[in-house]
Formats: structure tokens, C-alpha cells, sequence
């Protein structure tokens, strides 16, 4: 599909890196999450080993995202414009399109697919705004 579902899920330590990221539980310094409060390890070392975030948060093998009750493609994309805002620029090097897998799966998904092309579109045009901006102030 042209959301980014075609494209292949992985495993990925980017999509692991996002939902660290935009965690509750994460320890942040200077706004980026650099330790898990609930592993007391630093993100360094979790992004790059077998262990899984003890709240579900990471990916599993088949790059699903459980989030909120839902299971995504990726990263969820109201966590993708998060990123976004925080970032001030587009989040790179996610995998999967960040729909609800049970939709895009269901009759409906081929109806919402123009609706769903444009957001990468709009989210991209949104963090080049968040870019010019903080570069102006």
C-alpha cells in the first residue's frame, strides 16, 4: 500500500529508539530519553540487545507495536507526530506506515488509503515548519 505498508516490518532499533522516546517511563536529559527508568539501563544498551521493553512498548518480531489497547503497523502515528514536535523535523528510519493494523486490514482499508497517503506528507510539511521556526526564534 502507499502509506508504507508494503515496505517490509522489521525488529528495528529506530522503531525501538521512537517508542523510548515518546515514553512515560523514560529518564530524559536536555528532552531525549537516554535511560528506562523501569530496566535502570541506559537506551544505548537496550536499543541494541535482545531485551524487550518490560511495558510492551517495543516491536515485536513481526514489527507490530501494541500501543494504547491497539496493535499498529510501526510506530503509532499520533506517536510519530509527536516525535515530529519534539524533534522539530520528520522522525527517519521507521518502519511500517503507523495504522492501526486491524483497519488497514479490514474492508475499509482500500477506501482510507487516499485519505492515508497524505499524512507522511502532512506530517513532513509540518516538522519543516517546526524547523524554520525554531530557526527564526
Amino acid at each position: 500500500m502507499s502509506c508504507g505498508c508494503s515496505k517490509p516490518l522489521s525488529f528495528d532499533s529506530a522503531n525501538r529508539a521512537a517508542m523510548c522516546q515518546t515514553c512515560p517511563q523514560s529518564i530524559k536529559h536536555q528532552g531525549s530519553a537516554v535511560e528506562c527508568s523501569v530496566l535502570g539501563q541506559p537506551l544505548s544498551k537496550i536499543m541494541h540487545s535482545a531485551n524487550a521493553c518490560p511495558l510492551g512498548r517495543h516491536p515485536d518480531t513481526n514489527g507490530v507495536v501494541v500501543w494504547r489497547g491497539l496493535r499498529w503497523l510501526g510506530v503509532p502515528e499520533p506517536l510519530r507526530w509527536r516525535l515530529t514536535w519534539d524533534l522539530k523535523r520528520e522522525p527517519r528510519n521507521l518502519d511500517g506506515c503507523g495504522c492501526i493494523k486491524a483497519l488497514k486490514e479490514s474492508r475499509l482499508g482500500p477506501w482510507l488509503e487516499p485519505f492515508l497517503e497524505g499524512i507522511p506528507l502532512l506530517r513532513k510539511r509540518f516538522g519543516e515548519f517546526l524547523t524554520e521556526l525554531h530557526d527564526i526564534a
